[in-house]
């Protein structure tokens, strides 16, 4: 099953949230039959998100094995409870994925660690950030479009693939450069 919610202050998408954890689940050849979805607007640190409560219902219940979401940070409020909830998971038989490491195994310490250091980085809203950008810049690299802001004088297309001409910045730029 995925987990997904949309703090006011993130810049992502649910429905990105969605696909990630859905390609995911297909490369790990899981069949998905229930997304929990919190929406938009919803803070860790809401105790009353209705879908995470029926998630860890359904979870204690039995009621499926695996736990996927985008990162650590969308599963709880704080450090403490995520710590908290890793363990009530792997006491109720499910396992906990992130998109982004993958499945944490709660036999092996240092892959927890990393989960719950990674998580608590995601908090301040760095580490994360870093990580989708590199992604997106490898993308972008490997298809062979320019990576960064638009020198003066051009701009992206409609696509952001490339860069083409502002025509009444161009000549001024071309004349520096001569």
């Amino acid at each position: 099953r995925i987990y997904v919610r949309l703090s006011d202050h993130s810049n992502r998408s649910i429905d990105g949230q969605i696909d990630d954890c859905r390609e995911y689940a297909t490369r790990q050849g899981f069949d998905v039959d229930h997304i929990y979805n919190e929406g938009q607007g919803q803070s860790g640190w809401d105790g009353d998100r209705d879908e995470y409560g029926r998630m860890l219902e359904n979870a204690e219940n039995g009621e499926f094995d695996a736990l996927i979401v985008r990162d650590g940070s969308r599963f709880g409020r704080d450090k403490r409870e995520r710590i908290r909830r890793f363990f009530d998971l792997d006491e109720w038989g499910v396992e906990f994925h992130t998109v982004s490491r993958g499945y944490t195994d709660p036999e092996d310490p240092s892959d927890f660690l990393m989960e719950v250091f990674k998580s608590m980085s995601e908090d301040h809203g760095k580490r994360g950030e870093v990580e989708r950008l590199e992604s997106e810049m490898a993308k972008r690299k490997e298809n062979g479009w320019y990576v960064g802001e638009a020198p003066t004088g051009l701009e992206y297309d409609a696509e952001k693939q490339y860069l083409q001409a502002v025509d009444d910045e161009i000549d001024d730029v071309m004349r520096v450069y001569e």
